[in-house]
C-alpha cells in the first residue's frame, strides 16, 4: 500500500457518493494496521467545492472531490482493490492537507 494510491470504498453506506478512498499516510508507517485515508466523492454532488481544501481529480473517468476535512484512519482490511495512483498530484493533495491542518 503506497501513499497517494486510490482504493475502492467497500462501506456500503458511503460508497455510492464516496466511491474511493485516497491513502495519504507516509509509506514509512506501512506496518501499522490502519491507514490514514481521505474520501473521494463524486464531484456531481458538490456544486462549488472549496478550492484548495477540496481539489478535483479524475479517477476511473469520473470527476471526484477530495473531502480533506473527512480525513480518517481506517483498517487496512476494510479497503477494496487499488484503482489507481494520484502520486502525480501529490503537491495538490499535500497542499490541501496543509491548508486543512495549518490554514496555509
Amino acid at each position: 500500500m503506497v501513499q497517494f494510491d486510490v482504493f475502492k470504498n467497500l462501506h456500503a453506506s458511503s460508497a455510492l457518493t464516496r466511491p474511493y478512498l485516497l491513502s495519504v499516510q507516509s509509506d514509512l508507517l506501512c506496518d501499522l494496521a490502519t491507514r490514514v485515508m481521505v474520501p473521494l466523492a463524486l464531484a456531481s454532488h458538490y456544486e462549488h467545492p472549496a478550492g484548495r481544501l477540496m481539489p478535483i481529480f479524475e479517477v476511473s473517468d469520473e470527476d471526484v472531490v477530495m473531502l480533506t476535512a473527512d480525513i480518517a484512519s481506517v483498517s487496512k482490511d476494510s479497503l477494496g482493490e487499488k484503482i489507481t495512483s494520484l502520486a502525480d498530484k501529490s503537491e495538490i493533495i499535500l497542499k490541501a492537507i496543509d491548508f486543512f491542518l495549518r490554514g496555509r
